[in-house]
């Protein structure tokens, strides 16, 4: 199909003659990432395709619960014809890439981290496991930053509550504390 678009639809390469050596060595001009791959590895970005195209009504071919598509001899992809185009691979991200890209796409980390597995940069069960663990840690460190702030003041503002109970403080040092109150 790359060929043909080459070749015929989009004609930028009406007269190309690759032999098979020079195809597999990608001599061709322009590339042809799809989704599920290393420069796309998002799975569920076949979903965004098939609706701005009505993918199903025009081609017949329908995706599956998984993103799969059948019949499976089926291909989708993002043309790109640009001389200097050439494929490139997304490297491994970290726990704050998967909960940006999480948050943009309006789902949970849980979710991103489901559909991204193979670019994760960490283990997804190990790092819930430290953040909660951290979360226990972590408040009586605010509690005691907060003590150092407060260092003498009124604690009455804080309404009676003892500092286990304190609410989630951001994680900016002690000179951002007071507008967390």
């Amino acid at each position: 199909m790359h060929e043909r678009v080459r070749r015929e639809f989009w004609g930028y390469a009406r007269d190309e003659r690759l032999h098979r050596e020079q195809l597999i060595a990608e001599a061709y001009q322009g590339i042809r990432p799809a989704p599920g791959y290393p420069a796309q590895p998002d799975h569920t970005e076949k979903a965004t395709l098939f609706d701005l195209l009505d993918g199903e009504a025009a081609t017949g071919i329908r995706l599956t619960e998984s993103y799969a598509m059948w019949p499976g001899a089926s291909v989708c992809g993002v043309y790109f014809a640009h001389p200097d185009s050439h494929y490139f691979g997304v490297g491994k991200i970290e726990r704050d890439q998967a909960a940006d890209y999480a948050r943009r796409k309006g789902w949970s980390i849980e979710d991103a981290e489901r559909w991204l597995a193979p670019v994760l940069n960490y283990d997804p069960k190990l790092a819930r496991s430290a953040a909660t663990d951290g979360d226990r840690r972590s408040c009586a460190t605010r509690a005691m930053s907060l003590g150092r702030y407060l260092d003498g003041r009124d604690l009455g503002r804080l309404g009676g509550r003892t500092p286990h109970r304190l609410p989630r403080l951001p994680a900016r040092g002690a000179a951002q504390l007071p507008g967390a109150l």
